[in-house]
């Protein structure tokens, strides 16, 4: 009797130690895909950034590393000389709330990605659609946290212009994206 309460146990937590694939995400996005109210609260409401429009974000682990990969829908759109891209991923981990993120510049040395609560940083890849940062193993050390929840993906379009009153619709111009749109993605355990 407790070889079928052994593989049923098993069965439960299969699931939650998966590591995500592109055809398997943790975190998908649906439509719409951009948040234009965002995009209007910065004075714009035409500009469309496929380069930021999150089709999915999943984990990946090994020995040494956990890493994030972001795929969205054009990453090769555009990143002109006075724009930043910041891809992000944010959970739960223990008692933190803590995020990786990738930030992708046309600026030389300004791509690179991190997570908070560790001071350093890993270089970025960018490869047609997906952008990847693995993280050191050791960055999660001091959190005691084996399991990633309440996990979401984000990503923001920085355009940096001329007029310096962001806060009355000049300045930087902000566009972003949320996954999923509504509660979480999937659990990613730290194994």
């Amino acid at each position: 009797m407790r070889l079928p309460v052994v593989v049923l146990a098993l069965l439960l937590v299969l699931p939650l130690v998966h590591a995500g694939t592109q055809a398997d995400p943790e975190i998908v996005d649906s439509p719409p895909f951009l948040d234009a109210a965002y995009g209007a609260l910065r004075g714009d409401t035409t500009l469309g950034a496929p380069e930021i429009d999150l089709v999915a974000a999943w984990f990946g682990s090994n020995d040494t590393t956990v890493g994030v990969t972001w795929q969205v829908a054009d990453g090769t759109h555009r990143i002109e000389a006075n724009e930043d891209l910041t891809f992000g991923v944010a959970f739960s981990c223990g008692t933190q709330l803590l995020d990786i993120h990738a930030q992708v510049s046309s600026i030389p040395g300004a791509t690179f990605g991190g997570m908070s609560f560790w001071d350093a940083h890993v270089p970025v890849t960018v490869d047609g659609n997906l952008i990847h940062v693995d993280i050191p193993r050791s960055a999660f050390a001091s959190h005691s946290c084996t399991l990633l929840k309440n996990t979401m993906a984000g990503s923001l379009l920085s355009i940096a212009t001329t007029d310096p009153n962001a806060r009355s619709g000049g300045g930087p111009l902000w566009w972003r994206d949320q996954a999923p749109d509504v509660g979480h993605g999937r659990d990613f355990a730290l194994t």
